[in-house]
Parts: C-alpha cells; sequence; structure tokens
C-alpha cells in the first residue's frame, strides 16, 4: 500500500514538472506538448496496471454505469457554460489580452483561424486527459487507500500547480490569485462529484463544459483583437 501511494505521489510530481518545464523552458507547440502529455499518461498508467493491478478507466466507466447518476453535474456544467464568458468580460480590464495572444500565437501557433479546432480538441480531449489523470488516478486511486482527505489536497493543489505553465504572466497578480484559487476549488468540485460514484465521467462533464465556456471567452478575445 505505501509503494503504492508513493508511485502515484512520484509520477503526479513528475508529470507536472515535466509538461511545466516543456512549456515554459522548450516552448513547444500545443501539438507536441500534447503528444507528450498524452504518451506520459499512458506510460503511467500501463505502469500502474501491471505494477499494482489498478485499472483506472474500465473501473470508473463500471461505476458510472452502475445505477442512477445525479443531475447536479448536468446543471453545473451548463452554468459554467455561460458564467466563465461572463466572468471573462467582467474582469477583462485586468487580463493582458496582448499577452495572451502572443502566448497562443508563438508558443503554441494558435491563430484567429485554426483556434477553434484547438478549441474543440481542448474541450473533448483534454479534458478527459486531465480527468483520467488528476480524477481518475490521482484522487480515487488515492481514495481508494482510505486517505479521502490527502486524496481531496493533494488531488486538487496538483490541478491548481499543473495549470501554472498555461496562465502565467497573463493576468495582474492580484486577478493571478484569484485564478489559482478558482482552480483549486474547481479541482475540489471536481473530487466532490466523483466521490460518490467513484467515477471521474461526472467530473469530465463539468470539465467539458468549463473548457467550452473558456473557448467561448477565447473565441470573444479574437474577434476583439
Amino acid at each position: 500500500m505505501k509503494g503504492k501511494l508513493s508511485f502515484i505521489l512520484i509520477a503526479a510530481g513528475s508529470f507536472i514538472i515535466v509538461l511545466y518545464g516543456i512549456d515554459q523552458w522548450m516552448q513547444v507547440n500545443y501539438i507536441l506538448k500534447s503528444t507528450v502529455k498524452i504518451g506520459l499518461l499512458a506510460g503511467i498508467l500501463v505502469f500502474y496496471k501491471g505494477r499494482f493491478s489498478g485499472d483506472v478507466i474500465s473501473s470508473s466507466i463500471r461505476n458510472f454505469r452502475e445505477g442512477p447518476n445525479p443531475r447536479y453535474p448536468l446543471f453545473i456544467g451548463l452554468a459554467l457554460i455561460l458564467v466563465i464568458p461572463l466572468l471573462f468580460l467582467a474582469l477583462r480590464g485586468y487580463i493582458d489580452e496582448g499577452q495572451i495572444l502572443q502566448d497562443f500565437e508563438e508558443k503554441y501557433e494558435i491563430t484567429r483561424d485554426n483556434f477553434i479546432y484547438y478549441g474543440l480538441y481542448l474541450s473533448v480531449f483534454n479534458a478527459m486527459l486531465e480527468e483520467v489523470f488528476f480524477r481518475g488516478f490521482l484522487f480515487l486511486e488515492m481514495l481508494k487507500m482510505n486517505r479521502r482527505g490527502m486524496a481531496h489536497l493533494i488531488s486538487a493543489f496538483f490541478f491548481a500547480i499543473y495549470h501554472l505553465a498555461n496562465i502565467s504572466g497573463w493576468f495582474t497578480p492580484a486577478v493571478f490569485m484569484l485564478t489559482l484559487t478558482g482552480l483549486m476549488a474547481g479541482g475540489l468540485l471536481f473530487n466532490y462529484l466523483d466521490e460518490k460514484k467513484k467515477t471521474f465521467l461526472n467530473s469530465y462533464f463539468v470539465h467539458f463544459c468549463a473548457d467550452i465556456g473558456i473557448v467561448a471567452a477565447g473565441w470573444i478575445l479574437f474577434a476583439g483583437s
């Protein structure tokens, strides 16, 4: 049990450090970064299943299918599609839009012309990758070890830290801290959505909707540039 927990923590920390380094120091485009992310995640899950017999994805699908699912993820998700663009508009004066657009075009090679395709990838596939890792692997597997408090706090903290590279330099310090706090709160919310049925699919739907809201905010950003 101790070795299993150690592997989860080390794997999670290494995953975040590698991706942060790739984003900040190597500054590769979004496609290469996503390819590395998929490879790292696949490697971690395959090793984890072989070493500890932990079937992260199948167990979540099985638990999701057993019995009725709550409706509140649906309401939360739909609300986020509206709230996130409105929040972006409310805080627009505190956001460095020029830095965001520069990062999109120079670091990630995302432009107005191809933004919609990256947006679809972000909402559908990237959200799934993150939920498999942060909720399926990190949170739910720790939860099985009766480490409830640790599972909630560490997975939410890692989820927030993971996004640091993506938002660095975009906001004023106050909005940056607000965003980081919001990310951790979002991680805790996602954990809550998954805890009862022990499936990451509930949080995936809400994450998908949140990313749709982010894409809508991005579209507003590009439209005004």
